[in-house]
């Protein structure tokens, strides 16, 4: 019996000309909105289940143990 257990996805939110997505593996990943290419991704320390919120030229990620990323 093979069980494979994938990440949840949150997101995702359109900034910078990035298309951002979070997940519960502590990723967040961007991608380009007109090719669908994955550009880069950052380990955030911890999970995250709610989707990145964008203000003032910075994206915010609350992970699960509480702390607030900040990614310029």
């Amino acid at each position: 019996w093979d069980r494979t257990v994938r990440p949840e996805w949150s997101g995702p939110v359109l900034a910078s000309n990035r298309l951002v997505l979070v997940n519960s593996d502590g990723d967040a990943v961007a991608f380009d909105p007109k090719t669908g290419e994955q550009t880069a991704t950052l380990r955030l320390g911890g999970a995250a289940y709610l989707a990145p919120i964008a203000y003032n030229g910075a994206l915010y990620v609350l992970t699960d143990n509480g702390d607030l990323v900040s990614i310029r």
